[in-house]
């Protein structure tokens, strides 16, 4: 069950998640002060990846809470977050969620 802590560090209120693990993790670590995408969001976004890393930060959206459409909560992620790439996306935006919870990995759709 989530919980939420105060993070030093990430001023953002992060759901972090402990359960059976030794190590905490992260979902959905606050909301913007400006309009998408966000820019000053992304240097606390960042720093809560620098704490977390990519295995143990996963990206999440309250939707019915969010001031954008769900293609730019995906997009904050995919396209907006310069230092967000390659291997760390792929974890960050699903892969390592599933890893934490026990459920197999992703196909990619294009592999045979």
């Amino acid at each position: 069950m989530a919980t939420r802590r105060p993070f030093t560090g990430c001023r953002c209120s992060p759901t972090v998640f402990r359960g059976s693990r030794p190590t905490p993790a992260i979902s959905r670590p606050g909301y913007a002060e400006d309009a998408y995408p966000f820019r000053s969001f992304h240097e606390h976004l960042h720093r809560c990846f620098d704490a977390f890393g990519p295995d143990r930060m996963f990206w999440g959206t309250g939707i019915t809470r969010m001031p954008c459409s769900w293609r730019q909560c995906l997009t904050l992620f995919t396209e907006e977050l310069p230092w967000l790439k390659g291997r760390d996306l792929e974890l960050v935006m699903g892969e390592a969620l599933c890893k934490w919870i026990g459920w197999p990995a992703p196909r990619d759709p294009n592999s045979q």
